[in-house]
Order: structure tokens, then sequence, then C-alpha cells
């Protein structure tokens, strides 16, 4: 009990915004991991004029420690997001830069701790042969070789699942399709994980997802034990552009199944399924939403990130896949998606996702860093989802399949990343301190309070707070009479005012 009261209060929250904004395009964030210094490592594309894929790493307290680029020549991460994140065994971590969803090339790429490039693949060259190409997720094998998974135009017409097999130094092993139904079909997979026995599951969909969800599991030795299509009513898919988190291995010291989530006509739907194939359970939400990624949880539970009509949505779940509590994040920009949620070391969450607008606000990817409930105190930016799970009955069959091997080749380089700098916003503003009259004195005042500060203001006015470094730390609007912002300690610099004219600044410090 003292350990997890310890925890609950260790526990920092925290709410930023990422990206640049040139009206071209938008920011995106798709993938996240935590990694062993308490920051975390987040797979995104970077909005502008080429919308470039970007490796981005944060401290604990969401800082940008450094961001990267490819910008060489043919090895341009242009127009492509990191889809895929995982930690190797050498301490380093690879990725997977896909075109998501314009059907061009993929990259394959391996970093060290530091983000510094080992070498990195590119599948430009399939195209000769595949026509269209995309990969989404990867794993590392226990040999310390690599298969990365996703979809290819096949020559008979249609797409096929794919899996690429790179030796541990990026060179390509061999590429193999799945055909599973007739030509001119367009059948695809998003996402790959291990499992216990050395061997992994893919998930993606047939058809568009018109003739249901796909699930195969592989042996150690690549030959297929056993596949399954999981048909819903009405027709759904596991949520293709955005797929690569939408399968999970859950393990317990009695227990271990397969997890996925996508959409069942307009409602987000979890299944769990055993290593035998076999449905444990499934449920939709009651709500309009699509599911993009799920994780176990410290307690044996789930988490869930998605989207809904009423904003991103995170959904923590029970071991038995009851409803524990759902946020929705209603700062967020028309559009914007929830594309993954893990948890962190100190019990919290980590969500992310895209916003999409043509304003500024918009244009930049949220990662909310939250409490072990799902809240950031002091904040009305995240909301009860009002929502529920209700169990379903799909059906489950088992097609025949195997994997062919295609003749094909791919480039690999060592070209070094590019730095590529992003703009940080504070967002989910602390709520006011309502019915407290401050100082009628013209202007704008501060004193600091335990863990934050407090701004008597006589007016409404705009408000933004910077590390000594010159870091945007907080940015939002004072109302008239008194306002607390929550602050890690340290010292602050602070401007307030209206319009372009900021007459009002001072220097505080948080204790």
């Amino acid at each position: 009990m003292n350990t997890l009261i310890i925890a609950m209060l260790c526990q920092t929250t925290w709410a930023k915004a990422y990206g640049n904004f040139d009206g071209a395009g938008g920011n995106d964030a798709f993938c996240v991991l935590q990694t062993s210094d308490g920051g975390f490592l987040v797979g995104a594309q970077e909005g502008g004029t080429n919308d470039n894929g970007v490796l981005v790493k944060l401290d604990q307290t969401g800082a940008i420690q450094w961001s990267q680029t490819s910008t060489t020549a043919e090895w341009e991460w242009a127009d492509q997001p990191v889809t895929s994140l995982i930690r190797t065994a050498d301490g380093g971590y690879a990725g997977i830069v896909s075109p998501a969803g314009t059907g061009s090339f993929s990259f394959i790429f391996k970093v060290n701790s530091s983000g510094g490039l080992t070498w990195m693949t590119c599948t430009e060259a399939l195209k000769d042969i595949l026509l269209v190409f995309e990969l989404w997720d990867i794993i590392q094998m226990d040999d310390g070789t690599y298969v990365a998974v996703g979809w290819g135009w096949i020559s008979t017409g249609g797409t096929d699942p794919l899996l690429v097999r790179l030796n541990s130094n990026g060179t390509l092993s061999w590429i193999r399709n799945l055909p599973l139904t007739s030509s001119y079909d367009y059948d695809r997979a998003y996402s790959i994980v291990k499992t216990p026995d050395g061997g992994f599951a893919v998930a993606g969909w047939l058809t568009y997802g018109n003739d249901g969800l796909l699930l195969v599991k592989f042996s150690n030795t690549y030959a297929v034990q056993w596949a399954k299509t999981i048909r819903f009513s009405p027709p759904q898919s596991v949520f293709g552009l955005y797929g690569s988190n939408c399968l999970s291995l859950y393990q317990t010291a009695t227990d271990t199944a397969l997890v996925m989530v996508g959409v069942s006509g307009n409602k987000g739907l979890i299944a769990k399924i055993n290593l035998q194939g076999n449905l444990v359970w499934a449920e939709t939400l009651s709500i309009n939403s699509g599911l993009y990624s799920v994780a176990q949880t410290q307690d044996n539970g789930y988490i869930v990130a998605g989207n809904s009509d009423n904003g991103p949505i995170i959904i923590k779940l029970d071991a038995g896949g009851n409803l524990v509590w759902g946020k929705i994040y209603t700062q967020a920009s028309p559009n914007s998606e929830g594309r993954c949620a893990i948890q962190t070391s100190d019990g919290g969450y980590l969500f992310l996702g895209g916003n999409h607008g043509t304003y500024p606000e918009a244009e930049r990817f949220f990662i909310l860093k939250l409490d072990a409930n799902g809240n950031i105190p002091n904040s009305d930016c995240l909301v009860d989802c009002g929502c529920s799970f209700s169990p379903v009955s799909p059906s489950l069959s088992a097609i025949s399949t195997s994997l062919t091997t295609q003749a094909a080749s791919v480039s690999r380089a060592t070209y070094p990343l590019t730095s590529q700098p992003l703009g940080v916003t504070g967002i989910c503003a602390p709520l006011e301190i309502k019915g407290e009259n401050g100082s009628r004195a013209p202007g704008v005042s501060c004193v600091p309070c335990p863990g934050g500060l407090i701004f008597s203001s006589n007016t409404n006015a705009n408000l933004s707070v910077f590390s000594p470094d010159g870091r945007l730390v907080y940015s939002g609007r004072l109302s008239e009479g008194r306002n607390r912002i929550t602050l890690d300690p340290g010292v602050y610099l602070w401007v307030a005012g209206k319009g372009e004219s900021y007459p009002y600044k001072g220097k505080a410090v948080v204790r």
C-alpha cells in the first residue's frame, strides 16, 4: 500500500503540443515507447512543405531532447510518418517510416540509444515488382533478425499481406506475401507482435475489411500455424491507415492471449483471442468511435486509444474487459485522432495523437501525460466519455494459406539523420480559481504558491510563461480575478497582455 501511495504522489502530469506550422500540412504522432531514462521516444510526422517523418526524444517532463529526420537525397522521409518503434536487443531502437496510404515505399531504420543512425533500408526497389508497397510495423526476433509487416500490390491484381525479413545488420533476408482471397481483393496487414513460443502474430483485414478482420499465427520458423477471419455484423476493419498498434500480446502468470482493436461499423471494438486462435471475449463501445491502439497495463488490464465523434478518446479496462474509466480530450481540433496510449513507469499514462486543420493550433500533434485515473489535475481538458462496452459474438473461421517468396532486393544506407527543430506549446490550461477577486490595481501581478503560481488580473489577458532558456512552458488566458497555474519547481519568466501588447512581465520562483 505504501508503494502505491508513493507512486501516486510521484506521478507527474503535463500536456503539450508539438510541431511547426507553415500552412502546408499537419503534424501527427503515431507511436511512442518509454525509454530507460524515464523519457519517451515518439514516432511522428512534422507538418510542413515536406511533411517529413520525425523521431522525437522527450524527457519525462515532455521537453524535447532531440528530434531527427532523414533529408538525404533519395533517402528523405518526405510525406511519410514514423509508424512503429521497438527497443532492440542492444539497447537501441528500430522503426518503420511508412508512406501511410500513399502507396509509395517504406524505410526500416535502426538507431542507437542517442539517436545516431546505425543503418537504414529502403524498399523503393520493390516498386518494380509490387507496384504499391507499404510497411507498417516491426519486431525483432530472438535471433536478432527483424520482421516487418505491411502489404503490397501483387501481379495478380490485388493486395496481399507482406512480410519482410532483415538480417541483424539491415540487409534483406527475404520478402514473402500471404495469399488469402481471390485476385483483385484488397487484403492487408498492419500490426505484428512476438509470442512467447518464439513465433509471432499478424493482424490485418480482408477486402478493405468487408470480409472481416484477419489474425495469423506464425511459428519461429515462419510457418503458418493458423489463420482466422473474424467477422462481425456490420462489416468492420482493423483501422488500416493507423493500425501498427492495433494488436498486442497479453501475458500474465496464468494467461497468454492476443488482444486486437478496431471498429465494427461505427463502433470501436476490442477482442481477446487465445494463442490457439479461439475467441475469449469481444465487445464494442456504445458511442461512435474507432480504436487504434491497445496495450497491457500493470494491473493486467488494458489501455486503449482511439477517436470518437467528440474527440480523441483514451479508455482503461480491467482484466475481464470491463470499463474502468474513459476520457475524451476536449481541446483537440476537429478531426483530431488519438493514435496511441501506453502506461508509464510511474503508473500514469501517456496519450498522443494528431491534430488536423488549417490554423496553427490544429497543425500540431498532442501528447498528454495523465495520472493513474486518466486526469490532468486542475484542468478540464479531459471529460468522462459517458460510454460503455457491450459483449458481441463474432464468428471465427479458419482459412488455409502459406507464405510465398518474392524475388526482390532493397537498398541499404548509413546516411546520418538531420536535426529537425519542432515548436512546443503548453496546452490544457489549468482551471481558473473562481469567485476570488484579486487586486483591482491596474495590471497583472504574480505570487508563487506551492506547486505553481497565482496571477491576479483586473481584466482578461493572455499569459505566456517561459523557462530561463526561452522554452515556452505554458500559454493560456487569464480571467479577471485570481488564476492558478501548476508548474514544476524552478525559475520562470512571464509576460501578459492583450493583442500584440504585453506590457506586464516578471520573474517568479516555484518551490
